[in-house]
């Protein structure tokens, strides 16, 4: 009698250890779900915030008969192209920063004068991996608000790359145009990604003064 108590109370303990452990996996597995699914729905609310600035951009050139129009439909289906085949969760930061430049180019076939927007890189960007999309709206940012009159000082942008550490900096002056009613989209977003993304384990500092919007951002690895 002693040792079937004995394995009625060792059974039965064994059945709620087993319980709470596939409970835990199953809120765990939630939870991931949970993860992914917001992830997947900040990305895609980026592509039409895009697409839909960049369709503005593109049908005044046609409104205007620009001569870039066609250059700029070019360069918007090369955008499009790595925005919907290259799905994967993380690329890397050399394919994202050659998209950068094609955004960049694209956006400065708007002007008739010549605007200054660079990207400069420095470290192992071939190597280093980052998330689809995550530097984009910072830069899409500097483009709607900026000056890019013909004597505007347009933006500098830089990222510098460590074995440790990614760093990310833009900076531009404020033009006179206003702010339209989804200009929070972008930084709202991006701000939520890298809480999921690199939780505890990233710093934002963005200034937005009078004159001037600053953009420092620091992702840590491992």
């Amino acid at each position: 009698m002693f040792f079937t108590c004995i394995y009625i109370l060792y059974g039965i303990v064994f059945y709620f250890v087993r319980y709470a452990w596939h409970k835990e996996l199953g809120q765990k597995d939630l939870l991931l779900q949970n993860r992914l699914a917001e992830l997947s729905f900040l990305r895609s609310q980026i592509n039409p915030h895009f697409l839909f600035n960049s369709l503005n951009n593109i049908y005044a050139l046609v409104y205007e008969n620009s001569p870039n129009a066609l250059p700029a439909i070019a360069g918007l289906s090369d955008l499009l192209r790595y925005m919907l085949y290259d799905n994967n969760d993380k690329v890397p930061l050399e394919k994202e920063l050659a998209y950068i430049e094609k955004y960049i180019a694209l956006q400065k076939l708007r002007f008739e004068h010549a605007v200054k927007a660079n990207i400069n890189a420095h470290g192992n960007t071939k190597q280093t991996t980052i998330e689809p999309l995550l530097l984009v709206p910072f830069i899409e940012n500097a483009f709607k608000h900026g000056d890019f009159s013909a004597d505007g000082k347009g933006f500098e942008a830089a990222v510098h790359v460590t074995p440790n550490k990614l760093h990310f900096y833009c900076y531009n002056t404020k033009g006179s145009g206003t702010k339209d009613a989804g200009g929070g989209i972008g930084l709202a977003n991006i701000r939520r990604r890298l809480q999921l993304l690199y939780p505890g384990r990233y710093a934002l500092d963005i200034g937005d003064e009078e004159n001037a919007f600053t953009v420092n951002l620091e992702l840590r690895y491992g």
